[in-house]
């Protein structure tokens, strides 16, 4: 083999390591793509039913009651938050360079319950998808530390 065709196999290597590099890079963020909305998924969820029962005239929560079911709601979401977070978050981004799962899924947690205070107050709501909108874009930039 000539010292050209050691340059062209050299290229081709070099070019195939690369096309499997940028493979794994783009997997690798594909999959924190879908670990992030797993984790903010519930929101739209939460946020199209209140819309629902909006829509069909039941009645909301009366002042007595809301502190209490907002209570509730909180510890129910921080709850599924850091299931959520531990078992999706790599074990190695636990380090200093990620924020703790707890104040992670505590922060995740009470900004919806903020988004959906505000939301419901709301004398004229905007749709469900863009409260949702709302909260997620107050929300991802916290989950892009952690993955």
């Amino acid at each position: 083999m000539g010292a050209m065709d050691d340059a062209y196999a050299d290229a081709y290597d070099a070019i195939a390591i690369k096309e499997v590099l940028v493979r794994a890079v783009e997997s690798r963020a594909a999959a924190a793509a879908r670990a992030r909305e797993r984790i903010v998924e519930f929101g739209m969820r939460i946020l199209e039913q209140v819309e629902l029962d909006r829509a069909e005239g039941l009645p909301a929560l009366g002042d007595d009651d809301r502190p209490a079911a907002r209570a509730r709601l909180l510890g129910l979401l921080t709850d599924l938050v850091l299931a959520e977070l531990r078992a999706l978050r790599p074990r190695e981004k636990t380090a200093e360079d990620a924020l703790p799962d707890e104040l992670l899924a505590r922060h995740l947690a009470s900004t919806f319950v903020q988004v959906l205070e505000w939301w419901e107050e709301s004398p004229t709501p905007v749709p469900a998808r863009e409260a949702n909108d709302y909260f997620r874009s107050l929300v991802l930039p916290a989950l892009d530390v952690g993955f």
